[in-house]
């Protein structure tokens, strides 16, 4: 028997994957689907429902990379969200539905994954496994003329203790590395292009290209105006924020909340802003940082709070701050306001007093 759904159900996930690039809240799900290799299995199910109704399961397999990191909490939420949305977009088929989706490891031994294909042409990267972006921070890529590299750096490292990791090409490109090929690993896995916004930018084809990539795909472009023009091009629509080349901490704090509104995910910057408080460099930082933390947070995740006492066991910039375990015991009170746990500071470990261990628990 012929069946309409199966040889659909590809070009539903692809149009999905560029409904899903248009927000960034729902960049996991894009990775899901960029990364995946699809199977349908046909009349695996049957509904006697108006004259009856042959169903299909969809399975989409995953590399370890994408699939390892989701829990299997998050892996619920994916799926649900996934088959509400695939099942709007494939609408009513007479004698058919989707009966159902799962997320598999890529398996050379599983005859379905054999038969499986993938839905984008292009290999989907982990941007976690690049050395080019700090994990768990909005990834930010700062297109510049290479004569402003210094200071393009410098914004770059004022950003950081916010939550955003930063691209600066050649400056982020590791020793011996293909320029090229990293540059392209930094547009493909960007949350936001930065452009550093010079009087001579739009005299480079490489910037302009870089701009080009990021309206391609979709991606947020903040450009920051440091010299007398406006953008130009295709950017030329956009209101520049107006900065200062010879003050990039002061156009660092000018461009917090504009990229954090870009980045239209309250839950990724809020873990940003904790892997920021975990990797502080010195005591004034911690206090910063911590205090940032504690106002924007009212909910830690169990992901979130592991990071802080792994952290805080291992980061002296963390367990030797008096400022987080005076008298005060603000680290103590946050965690537990924060979590509703009860918690005691021995040394560098931190330890849940409800079931006497300590954490992880």
């Amino acid at each position: 028997m012929a069946f309409y759904l199966p040889g659909k159900v590809p070009s539903y996930l692809i149009r999905l994957s560029h409904n899903y690039a248009t927000d960034s809240s729902n960049a996991q799900l894009k990775s899901v689907l960029d990364s995946a290799r699809v199977f349908v299995a046909e009349g695996v199910d049957y509904d006697n429902y108006n004259g009856g109704m042959d169903g299909h399961g969809v399975i989409l397999f995953l590399p370890l990379e994408i699939l390892g990191p989701i829990t299997p909490q998050d892996q619920k939420r994916l799926v649900d969200r996934l088959s509400t949305d695939l099942r709007a977009v494939a609408g009513n088929a007479p004698g058919e539905f989707l009966s159902y989706i799962q997320f598999e490891l890529n398996d050379d031994n599983d005859e379905s994954f054999k038969k499986s294909f993938p839905i984008s042409r292009r290999p989907q990267l982990a941007p976690d496994s690049l050395n080019i972006w700090k994990p768990d921070m909005i990834r930010v890529f700062v297109t510049h003329r290479d004569q402003y590299k210094a200071t393009a750096r410098e914004l770059a490292d004022a950003l950081e203790p916010f939550g955003f990791t930063c691209f600066v090409a050649h400056d982020t490109i590791t020793p011996m590395a293909e320029w090229r090929l990293e540059i392209m690993k930094g547009l493909q896995t960007m949350d936001i292009l930065l452009v550093f916004l010079t009087d001579d930018f739009h005299d480079s084809i490489w910037t302009d290209q870089e701009v080009g990539f990021a309206l391609g795909d979709a991606k947020p472009v903040i450009p920051v105006k440091l010299g007398t023009k406006d953008p130009q091009g295709f950017i030329s629509h956009l209101q520049a924020l107006n900065g200062a080349i010879d003050d990039p901490k002061g156009t660092a704090e000018l461009l917090v909340p504009v990229l954090a509104d870009a980045a239209k995910s309250k839950d990724r910057i809020q873990t940003a802003v904790v892997r920021a408080f975990t990797e502080s460099p010195d005591w004034g930082e911690t206090t910063k940082r911590f205090n940032r933390m504690k106002k924007l947070i009212e909910v830690l995740t169990d992901k979130e709070l592991q990071m802080i006492v792994d952290a805080y066991a291992k980061n002296d910039q963390l367990h030797g701050a008096s400022y987080l375990n005076n008298n005060h015991a603000r680290l103590k009170n946050f965690l537990a306001n924060a979590t509703g746990k009860t918690f005691r500071i021995e040394g560098n470990k931190v330890v849940s007093e409800k079931n006497e261990e300590k954490i992880p628990f």
